[in-house]
This record gives structure tokens, C-alpha cells and sequence, in this order.
């Protein structure tokens, strides 16, 4: 019989997912164009920041690489990733060399690296929101999405409206999120770059590397993340202050934390599949125009595109920055891709806040 319980217990689970799964895809289908005609003033402005930053780093990346480039074990160069998008990178060369390396940890990976040097890489890759789009519109999302529960018109304008009526206690709730999320891992970075790598200090340095502990400055975030997931409906719905919505959201989510981190835990695992999937097909078709991106279109074809859709992401090594426009291109996709994922956050949070609301009720 408990097998049995379990068993049914479990379907109960998936069912309840399922369910979850369809009510999402639902609501951002039948309203597309509503949760774009929000978000868009804002993405256009994070592109652009996006690019600014991007070309800011290049010019560090590269200075950096005049410095120490005559280190013969290091590799210096361009990837181009189906999550994380183009980027500087740097390591040991004989990391790029043909064959399979795998690591069972907190974190399993398996690569495959091939004679070309392209590396096809499996491990729980989570797709993380970027902080400067998702906390920007994540609000006026939620709101639009509770009108639409309750099965009221709704219209950018009225969501922008009611928004700005909580512009300062938004943008302070925002910064504390931040801060919370982030305080711990900044100063333990900033701890291990102090300490002195030598005695005395030595054991210290070796405790501050422990694997363990590295382990606990992750988690702390992720129990954060997940205590307070809920401030933005409290934030926009109940009218409470910046301070008074990390309380209330601890309300709601106390007593169903795992549930929580479950559903939040499948969802940024599938977010990083689908970005991986658009992305793929987007830098295929890129590559059919921009004659650059050739190597791409080598390592997707004939049928390898295909693996993205089993969590897989592709890592394609560059000789060379390709040229500005060419560049500018992927990050645009890649701010594109970020923002159609932004009001599936929205929606899961809002439903999982309007739940726990009804089910106080009864």
C-alpha cells in the first residue's frame, strides 16, 4: 500500500505540473501581443545597454590579452554559446582538445568535444533572468496577469499607469532584492581576494576554497530567491512597502518552500532548453547571411541542431571578435530570446500568489 500511495502521490505531482505547464502556455498565447506592447519600450532600452556593455568588455578583454598573452598554456579568444550567447574566453588549451570529460558533483557535466573544436555540453544549466530586464518589467507583467486571472480588459497604457503609481517603492524593493541576493557571494569574493596566499593566511585560504563551503554560498542565494519570489505580486497588489513585501512574501511561501523551489527549479531548467533550442535555430539562420558565422552552421548541420532539444547547449570556439554588426546581431537575439522568457516568470509567480491568496480564503 505505500508503494501504491507513492505511486499515486507522484502522478498527483506531474498532473498538478502539467496542469501548471498548460495554464502558462495558455495565458501567454491568448495574450502575446499585450505582454510585448509592455515589455517593449524596456527591451528596446536594455538592448542597447546590453551592447554598450558588451563592447565596454571587449575593450577590457582585449587589454587584458595584451598583458599576458605571451602565457603559452592559456588560450585567449571568442565562443559563442547557445545559452550564454558570444563572449571573451579564456583557459588551458588542451581544454579544447578532442574527446569526453565528465564531472559528478553539485553540478554533473559531461562534454564532448569534437576534432573541430566544438564542445556539446550536458549539466543542469539553469537560465537565469537578467536582472536589468526581468526586475524593470516583472511589475507591470504582474499586474496586467492579475487583471487577466479575474478576466479584466486590460491595456499597456493602464499597466504603465498603475505602475508608476509605485515607481519609488518598486524601485527600492528592487535594489533590496539585489542586495539580499547578492551580498553573500560579493563578499565572499571579495574575502578570498584580500586573504594572502601564504602562512599564516594559508589555512584560511584553503578553508574560504572548500568545495563545501563554495556549495553554501550558492545555496543561501537559491533560498533567498525563493523566500522572497513572490514579492512582486505583494509589491504591485497589495500595496505594501518595499520592506513590508520580502515579509509578506515569506508568508506566503513559508510551510511550501520545496514545492516552490520544485516548480521554480523545472522552470529555469526548461527556460535554459528553450533558450538553447531558439538560440540554435536563430545563429543557424544568422549564419545563412553573415558568411562569419559559417562555423556555426558547420557544427549545428546536418541533424546536431537537433540535440539542443535534449538540454544540451553548443559551444563554438572563434579565431576573432566577428565584425560589429555581426556581433551586434547575436546580442540583439540573445536580448530578444531573454525577453520572451521574462513573462513566463511572470505568469508562474503570479498563479502560484493568487493560489496560496484563495487558498487562505477558504
Amino acid at each position: 500500500m505505500p508503494i501504491l500511495d507513492n505511486a499515486v502521490n507522484t502522478l498527483g505531482v506531474f498532473r498538478r505540473l502539467a496542469g501548471l505547464a498548460g495554464t502558462i502556455v495558455t495565458m501567454y498565447r491568448h495574450h502575446f501581443g499585450l505582454f510585448w506592447r509592455i515589455m517593449m519600450p524596456v527591451v528596446f532600452l536594455v538592448i542597447l545597454f546590453d551592447i554598450a556593455i558588451f563592447f565596454r568588455s571587449v575593450k577590457v578583454f582585449e587589454a587584458n590579452d595584451e598583458v599576458i598573452k605571451w602565457v603559452e598554456a592559456v588560450k585567449f579568444g571568442w565562443n559563442i554559446n547557445t545559452v550564454t550567447g558570444i563572449s571573451p574566453t579564456s583557459g588551458v588549451s588542451s581544454r579544447y582538445e578532442p574527446g569526453v570529460t565528465w564531472e559528478l558533483s553539485f553540478n554533473p557535466k559531461l562534454e564532448i568535444i569534437s576534432d573541430d573544436g566544438v564542445i556539446w555540453i550536458w549539466h543542469l544549466n539553469f537560465r537565469h533572468f537578467e536582472y536589468s530586464l526581468l526586475l524593470l518589467v516583472l511589475c507591470p507583467l504582474t499586474f496586467a496577469v492579475a487583471q487577466l486571472y479575474h478576466h479584466q480588459k486590460i491595456t499597456a497604457r493602464e499597466v504603465w499607469r498603475q505602475t508608476r503609481r509605485r515607481t519609488w517603492a518598486i524601485l527600492g524593493a528592487n535594489l533590496l532584492l539585489v542586495l539580499i541576493v547578492e551580498a553573500i557571494p560579493l563578499l565572499y569574493n571579495i574575502a578570498l581576494g584580500l586573504i594572502p596566499q601564504h602562512q599564516p593566511w594559508y589555512r584560511i585560504s584553503r578553508f574560504m576554497l572548500n568545495p563545501y563551503l563554495y556549495m553554501v554560498i550558492i545555496l543561501i542565494p537559491c533560498y533567498f530567491l525563493v523566500t522572497f519570489s513572490l514579492y512582486n505580486p505583494c509589491l504591485i497588489l497589495e500595496n505594501k512597502s518595499a520592506l513590508a513585501v520580502f515579509r509578506r512574501s515569506y508568508e506566503w511561501v513559508k510551510g511550501s518552500w520545496w514545492r516552490f523551489f520544485g516548480i521554480y527549479f523545472v522552470t529555469a531548467w526548461m527556460a535554459s532548453v528553450i533558450t538553447s533550442v531558439l538560440f540554435g535555430f536563430a545563429l543557424l539562420a544568422l549564419s545563412a547571411v553573415l558568411p562569419e558565422l559559417a562555423r556555426v552552421r558547420d557544427a549545428l548541420l546536418p541533424i546536431r541542431i537537433f540535440t539542443l532539444f535534449l538540454g544540451g547547449d553548443v559551444e563554438i570556439g572563434l579565431q576573432r571578435l566577428p565584425s560589429v554588426s555581426t556581433t551586434v546581431a547575436i546580442v540583439v537575439v540573445r536580448g530578444l530570446i531573454s525577453a520572451f522568457l521574462v513573462p513566463i516568470w511572470a505568469i508562474l509567480t503570479t498563479h502560484l500568489y493568487l493560489e496560496r491568496v484563495k487558498k487562505c480564503k477558504k
